[in-house]
């Protein structure tokens, strides 16, 4: 009798760190950024042939390759019975609930389902979007700017958080990747510096190296028409040309976590430089808000003028427990933040078209190459692993089968990662293979599509991962790779993003034409 596979699993509810409230001085925790990038790929295992034993062997010939398949076939099979099983359970216990709570809805027909998006705290916000960026208070010069480059109106998180920025309330807002969220802060940020001009005006904390590096970017073309001056301080770039630049006192300071504290500890007169600032903005609030980080946030916070005298503006892509805690800190004493809700807790946008396949873990590189070369050929492509190693194996593999791509990962050089984006945005390399450090806010427009080579552990990064395609309101797909030991897992993102990923075949046939590539050179 063949043995039932395990119940999906729920994934366990970490406590948040005792840290008192954001918007106060005190315990934040984070970590350094290289560390977040390698508990990003060597913590979050999933598959069995990921082991450093395992990971991207072949098998040495075309017959152990059909014999195993024929074995994965059985355990597939039953892995899609069990995806089934696991949808229906779903599926029973939310109709009966419903059911449950349709009497009370009808005892009280003034009861209401709380509208999304939605803008709470203080009650003077505005409840109603603006359509025109005149409307929400901005600027003419920043209007101008925003023309130049083609941005003509707001999208929603813009025209519900920047109002209540300017009016100098601390916000926490939460959208879709790709809505603008980036430009929904720097745009009051400019605004207050250009009545006020002074270094170091704001402070942007992020929790990887690519992404501060395009938060830069954006705040250097936004701001080109007032001179505005910014730095970025990363890791894996010289401390003493990062030092000089902090030194001449730039309007905006981008950094991860990590370096920016080593600044304030080794570089002489960085306290005093970051004195003023008016502005701290944390970009992926729920990463830099994760338990598991250290105390870097807690060193930030300290350098940093009180909260009474700056704001604090915190944005994220996911409405995190983490991150509603922080919103529900204020109390007496506090000044309680703007909330600003453009999206549910694990939304994921409605252009985006995301299937699955079931399909044995040996064939998972060659039906990577298959989508790559055939569906998605000449479109820009990210594939996501969970691990650098199972990150680095890929591209070579991806290589040996006819597709060029650059990878993306914590072990490489900072100089090596800038170049291998570089080639990947202008086009000249149309598959990126990466781990989670590029799956947070990176802004390529042109992406098309993502394939989940590993499955994520947590719903949070898949939401992430598969943001990176169906931006700025174009459409895209998400392909997720799942193999006999993913089940779990898809059904627990399923679940917290409320929607079921479609289900697409797989073909034996399409994988043995890649037969005759094994095995690959010892590299």
């Amino acid at each position: 009798m063949s043995r039932r596979l395990p119940p999906p699993t729920r994934p366990i509810a970490t406590k948040p760190a005792t840290r008192g409230d954001v918007f106060a001085d005190g315990a934040l925790h984070a970590r350094d950024d290289d560390d977040d990038d390698a508990r990003s790929e060597e913590g979050t295992t999933t598959h069995a042939a990921d082991s450093d034993d395992s990971d991207g062997e072949v098998p040495q010939n075309t017959r152990t390759r059909v014999e195993e398949e024929t074995t994965m076939d059985k355990a597939t099979w039953k892995a899609a019975r069990a995806v089934k099983r696991a949808r229906q359970s779903t599926e029973d216990g939310q109709r009966t609930a419903k059911r449950k709570r349709q009497p009370t809805d009808s005892a009280n027909p003034s009861a209401q389902p709380t509208p999304t998006p939605t803008t709470s705290q203080p009650s003077s916000a505005s409840s109603t979007p603006a359509t025109t960026f005149a409307a929400l208070g901005l600027h003419p010069w920043l209007i101008a700017q925003l023309a130049s480059v083609r941005i003509a109106a707001p999208s929603d998180i813009q025209s519900r958080a920047i109002p209540p920025t300017l009016a100098g309330s601390d916000i926490i807002a939460s959208a879709r990747t790709g809505s603008g969220k980036t430009a929904a802060f720097a745009l009051p940020v400019l605004q207050k510096l250009a009545e006020d001009p002074y270094g170091v005006f704001a402070v942007v904390v992020t929790p990887t190296r690519e992404l501060a590096f395009q938060i830069a970017e954006q705040f250097r073309i936004l701001g080109a028409p007032i001179n505005l001056r910014q730095t970025v301080l990363v890791g894996g770039v010289d401390m003493t040309t990062q030092s000089l630049a902090l030194t001449r006192r730039p309007h905006v300071v981008v950094a991860t976590p990590g370096r920016l504290v080593d600044h304030l500890e080794s570089t002489g007169g960085a306290r005093e430089v970051l004195g003023k600032v008016k502005f701290l903005i944390l970009d992926e609030a729920d990463r830099l808000l994760d338990p598991t980080f250290a105390s870097h946030l807690d060193a930030i916070l300290s350098a940093l003028p009180p909260p009474g005298t700056r704001q604090t503006l915190l944005y994220s892509a996911t409405m995190t427990p983490e991150i509603q805690v922080v919103a529900e800190g204020g109390g007496e004493g506090k000044r309680r933040p703007v909330v600003v809700n453009c999206t549910g807790r694990y939304d994921t946008v409605s252009r985006l078209d995301q299937r699955y396949i079931l399909l044995p873990s040996t064939v998972r590189e060659t039906y990577t190459a298959h989508l790559l070369l055939h569906p998605l050929s000449d479109r820009l492509a990210v594939v996501f692993c969970n691990r650098s190693r199972t990150a680095e194996r890929l591209r070579i593999v991806l290589r040996e089968l006819g597709v060029p791509s650059v990878a993306i990962h914590a072990h490489m050089a900072q100089r090596d990662r800038t170049a291998s984006l570089a080639r990947f945005k202008t086009g000249l390399v149309k598959v990126l293979v990466a781990t989670d450090v590029a799956s947070r806010g990176l802004d390529i427009p042109e992406v098309q599509a993502v394939i989940n080579f590993d499955i994520p552990a947590d719903a949070t990064d898949y939401v992430h991962r598969v943001g990176r395609t169906a931006r700025a309101g174009k459409g895209g797909v998400a392909v997720s790779l799942v193999t006999e030991h993913d089940v779990n897992l898809v059904v627990a993102i399923e679940a917290k993003i409320g929607e079921n990923l479609s289900r697409t075949t797989w073909s034996r046939t399409t994988c043995s034409r890649f037969s005759t590539k094994w095995p690959l050179p010892n590299e």
